[in-house]
């Protein structure tokens, strides 16, 4: 996994920037939609568990947003790892009301501000099953909802495969990446995403 990781990362530094732009604050504009990534998304880790690039994921939902007529905004979070606080956590910041949690290794959520932690509006839970057209549909529902319109969630079809024992060891060394990296207290930061490529472009 880290051998791959490493290919990774070298193949991602020609297609993405990931700029800190400051502190992360609460926005005021109702057509944006934050988008919550993770400590290791994109510095330690650059590939979900069904091997999808990290750019790739983001820019399917940052199209997809913008494609509603809504923003994306960008957010890293150095205080959690989980997936549902992820998505709380943006809501919180978002002018809208709307976020999007993304692990890096797939795990995405859609959630509301004024919801319960884990009381989710949509869950990606099985990552390595999840495509980039599912991330994009994700990216439009939470856009959707934003808009204050209650789309139809997104399923991702399985066809019973297994999650369990070949996914556990590398989900164990992403998670003690995951949150190694997280720092109880500290801020959110405004990230400053640049595409180098156009969408798919070097793919191999």
């Amino acid at each position: 996994m880290l051998k791959a990781e490493a290919e990774q990362e070298r193949a991602e530094t020609a297609r993405v920037t990931y700029g800190v732009a400051g502190a992360a604050t609460a926005g005021q504009d109702r057509a944006e939609v934050v988008i919550g990534i993770s400590p290791a998304f994109g510095l330690k880790l650059f590939q979900t568990t069904a091997g999808h690039r990290l750019s790739e994921v983001l820019a399917a939902m940052i199209d997809a947003v913008a494609a509603r007529g809504l923003r994306a905004r960008v957010v890293r979070f150095h205080h959690t790892a989980d997936t549902s606080f992820l998505g709380l956590s943006a809501a919180r910041l978002s002018g809208s009301g709307i976020g999007i949690g993304l692990q890096a290794k797939g795990t995405a959520v859609i959630h509301g501000a004024d919801r319960l932690p884990h009381h989710n509006l949509e869950l990606f839970s099985n990552a390595p099953i999840t495509r980039l057209e599912h991330y994009a549909r994700l990216g439009a529902n939470a856009a959707t909802y934003a808009l204050g319109e209650a789309p139809e969630p997104v399923v991702v079809p399985t066809h019973g495969e297994a999650m369990g024992a070949r996914y556990h060891a590398r989900v164990a060394l992403i998670h003690a990446i995951e949150t190694g990296l997280t720092t109880e207290g500290a801020p959110p930061e405004e990230i400053a995403v640049r595409f180098l490529k156009p969408r798919g472009e070097g793919r191999g």
